[in-house]
C-alpha cells in the first residue's frame, strides 16, 4: 500500500467513528439554524415594514389631515385672488397712464412740426458729432427724413442717413462703429414713463 492508500485508508477509518459523525452532525446543524434563523429575521422584517405601511394611514389624526387641506385650499384660493388682483391693477394702470401720455403725445407732435423742433436736433447733433466716425449712420423716422438729412450730413460729413421705423415720435440715433446712440423722443418718453410710475406709487410688482 503506497502513502495515498494509507492516508484514504485512515480518513475513511475516521469518518466511521463516533466521534467524527457527531463532530460532522453538529457542523451541519449549526449551519443550519443559522440560515433558518437568518431567513426568520428578513421575513420579521419584511412582515414589520408592511405593517407599519398599513397601520399609518389608522394613526393619522383625521382633523389634522382636514385642517391641512383646508388651509392648502385657502393658500390656493388667497394666490388666485392675488393674482387677479394683480391683472386688475395692471389694467387700470395702463389705461390711467395711456391717457396721460396720450396728451403728451399730442403736444410732441405739435412740437416735432415746429421750427423749435429743428433747431433743437440741429443742436443735438452737433452735439453727438464728437461720437461719430468714419462709415457713421444717422436713423431717423420717415417724416422727418427730409429735413434732418442735411442736418446731419452738416455736423457729421458723410455719415449716411436712413429711416427707421421704430422711430415714432421723432429725434435720431447715432450708429458708429459697433456701438448704435439712442437719441430719440420715443427713449425720452419711455424714460419719462418709467419715473412717472415709480413717482406715482404705479408700479405692480
Amino acid at each position: 500500500m503506497n502513502r495515498k492508500q494509507a492516508q484514504l485508508a485512515r480518513a475513511a477509518r475516521g469518518l466511521d467513528s463516533e466521534q467524527s459523525y457527531a463532530t460532522f452532525d453538529e457542523s451541519v446543524m449549526s449551519a443550519a439554524k443559522s440560515q433558518a434563523a437568518a431567513v426568520v429575521a428578513e421575513a420579521e422584517k419584511q412582515a414589520q415594514a408592511l405593517y407599519e405601511s398599513l397601520a399609518a394611514p389608522l394613526r393619522t389624526d383625521p382633523v389634522k389631515a382636514c385642517r391641512a387641506e383646508a388651509e392648502t385650499r385657502l393658500a390656493r384660493t388667497e394666490a388666485a385672488q392675488r393674482q387677479k388682483n394683480r391683472e386688475k391693477l395692471l389694467h387700470y394702470r395702463g389705461e390711467l397712464v395711456n391717457a396721460l401720455f396720450a396728451e403728451a403725445a399730442e403736444d410732441v407732435e405739435a412740437y416735432t412740426a415746429s421750427d423749435e423742433y429743428l433747431r433743437d436736433m440741429d443742436a443735438r447733433l452737433a452735439a453727438w458729432a464728437d461720437k461719430a466716425g468714419a462709415h457713421s449712420k444717422v436713423y431717423v423716422r420717415r417724416a422727418d427724413e427730409a429735413r434732418l438729412a442735411p442736418l446731419a450730413q452738416k455736423h457729421i460729413p458723410g455719415c449716411a442717413v436712413a429711416v427707421d421705423r421704430t422711430i415714432r415720435m421723432g429725434g435720431f440715433k447715432l450708429e458708429t462703429g459697433h456701438v448704435r446712440y439712442d437719441v430719440t423722443l420715443d427713449w425720452i418718453a419711455r424714460e419719462q414713463r418709467e419715473a412717472f410710475l415709480g413717482r406715482c406709487g404705479l408700479r405692480v410688482e
